[in-house]
């Protein structure tokens, strides 16, 4: 029962965020991404609140959005770690945001997420949104989504937006792994 729950809330935010969508209805790769000021982390690691600023000395970012129980986000936990664990000391560090609060599902609230991020050993910032139209202008239509920016200086540009890799249920199945191809090409690994 519960993972009907859960598979529901999955897709109960793909339809939200559809139906929030601009005519525009999607961020195109090469335009400046939205900046998000001041989102309540839960990890224990780093400061209290962050804001898109706070990486103004990076490359570029790995924006995750992510939930505590949606079937795919829990699937994707251990490869979102490992995201980070390989390209944060190359300057693009991973930021998860959590695009539902309290008031959509206890499991989402922040106790709740502050619960998991200790559990699971988030040494990156697990984000709670403040404003619900963060989500809406990054044309969020599910979780987990990955937007890669990189920073100019002045904007931060997207240089990569979809999912982490080709396979959501198995990881030992990937064959190909989107998120990392993106970085290799933007640090001229390949």
């Amino acid at each position: 029962m519960k993972k009907i729950y859960i598979l529901l809330a999955c897709l109960f935010l793909g339809l939200q965020a559809s139906a929030q969508a601009t005519k525009t209805d999607t961020l195109k790769i090469g335009e400046a991404i939205p900046v998000f000021d001041s989102l309540k982390n839960a990890s224990i690691v780093g400061k209290k609140t962050i804001s898109l600023s706070d990486y103004k000395n990076k490359k570029g970012v790995i924006i995750i959005f992510m939930t505590n129980n949606c079937y795919h986000c829990i699937n994707y936990r251990g490869r979102i770690k490992n995201l980070h664990k390989m390209f944060a000391k190359k300057g693009y560090p991973v930021i998860t945001i959590n695009p539902y609060n309290n008031d959509y599902a206890v499991e989402d609230s922040f106790e709740a997420m502050q619960k998991l991020a200790l559990k699971d050993g988030y040494n990156f910032p697990y984000l709670q949104v403040n404003d619900e139209k963060i989500p809406v202008l990054y044309h969020l239509r599910h979780t987990p989504t990955v937007f890669v920016a990189h920073n100019t200086g002045k904007q931060w540009i997207l240089k990569y937006k979809g999912p982490i890799d080709d396979d959501m249920e198995n990881k030992k199945a990937v064959k190909v792994k989107y998120v990392e191809n993106a970085l290799a090409e933007l640090l001229g690994i390949i």
